[in-house]
């Protein structure tokens, strides 16, 4: 008990060590590359970048991707970097592969009932994945792409089937071709299809303006005849302070983000009918290991399962930028139960 109140101690300091210094970055200095790459890293190596009084997630399942699928071992790599539920199924999408996974919701090992779908040689990068049960149709963005005289996010759009029926520019321009949207959503309001993108970096910026933590931002494109309008943007609270964004689903009125670099989820109540968020919303940890230090450090998706469960799924650890335990967790699909109110 003692080692426990210790560390929650710590941890209090550690937090309003970085809010200081942030503090003090934005109001003294322009955005610092060498103190904000301080705070990823403090994040990173297991000092929690939100409210440190923020419940833990507990998880109920977890599985190394390659484990899943017959025929597959470690040596494959598998950049898992979105997730969606769809009836008895999660569909997974990843950096580095065309195909689609499958998987029975309960996660069977080795199992011929999970599998991959799609061209293995088709166009790569995928970073998110969501679907339109009204159309029947899964939409796929890659983050951003050269487009011209711009770099835009593109989105494909398969039949149930995922046989890809067409595809489109989302226009919204970004800075360079690796800040792009990292988390995708369809949403149905007022009687019309919407898609939301979530910018992986800070006011949706790249280099070191993208790491002033506080400015997470979501895109909303609305569909016509024959393209996705941009119509409006949504601001996550101030004290979602995240390095990064890497994934959202919503269920109901809840949106769920989660922090790739932050080891976090925040939820909060989304007004789909003025595109903006509703009170201050609640921040999550995903798990930390004996030693208080962040072993989730590659969560890239995130998807609802029901009213208190969610699946993740987790990308490649960064080999010389992340400290050995992230290989654990990497390449990962995880369910997890949010702890009781």
């Amino acid at each position: 008990m003692k080692k426990m109140k210790s560390l929650e101690f710590q941890s209090k300091l550690n937090y309003r060590i970085i809010v200081i210094m942030n503090q003090l970055l934005n109001r003294y200095f322009k955005p610092n590359k060498l103190l904000s790459a301080l705070i990823g890293l403090l994040a990173i190596h297991g000092v929690a970048y939100a409210d440190t009084t923020s419940s833990t997630l507990k998880l109920l399942q977890e599985s190394k991707i390659y484990k899943l699928l017959d025929g597959y071992n470690k040596k494959d790599k598998f950049e898992a970097s979105g997730v969606v539920v769809k009836g008895k199924h999660f569909y997974v999408v990843f950096d580095n592969l065309s195909q689609i996974a499958k998987f029975r919701h309960n996660l069977p090992k080795n199992s011929k009932k999970n599998q991959l779908l799609g061209s293995k040689n088709s166009e790569v990068g995928f970073e998110g994945i969501t679907y339109n049960p009204l159309q029947q149709q899964f939409y796929i963005v890659i983050e951003s792409v050269k487009n011209g005289g711009h770099y835009n996010a593109k989105l494909h759009t398969y039949n149930a089937d995922l046989a890809l029926q067409n595809s489109h520019w989302l226009g919204y321009n970004f800075q360079s071709s690796n800040k792009g949207f990292e988390g995708l959503l369809y949403v149905h309001s007022q009687n019309q299809d919407f898609v939301l993108g979530l910018c992986e970096g800070n006011d949706c910026k790249a280099g070191k303006a993208s790491q002033v933590a506080g400015n997470g931002r979501i895109k909303v494109f609305k569909r016509n005849s024959k393209q996705w309008e941009y119509v409006a943007s949504i601001q996550l609270p101030l004290m979602v302070k995240f390095v990064d964004y890497a994934g959202m689903d919503l269920k109901n009125s809840r949106l769920a983000v989660v922090s790739q670099e932050s080891s976090q989820m925040w939820i909060g109540i989304l007004d789909t009918e003025n595109w903006q968020i509703s009170g201050a919303g609640k921040i999550y940890q995903f798990p930390r290991n004996k030693k208080g230090k962040v072993v989730y450090c590659n969560v890239e998706g995130i998807t609802w399962l029901n009213e208190t469960q969610l699946v993740t799924v987790t990308d490649k650890m960064k080999n010389k930028e992340q400290p050995k335990r992230c290989a654990e967790k990497d390449q990962s699909i995880q369910i997890f139960e949010l702890p009781p109110e």
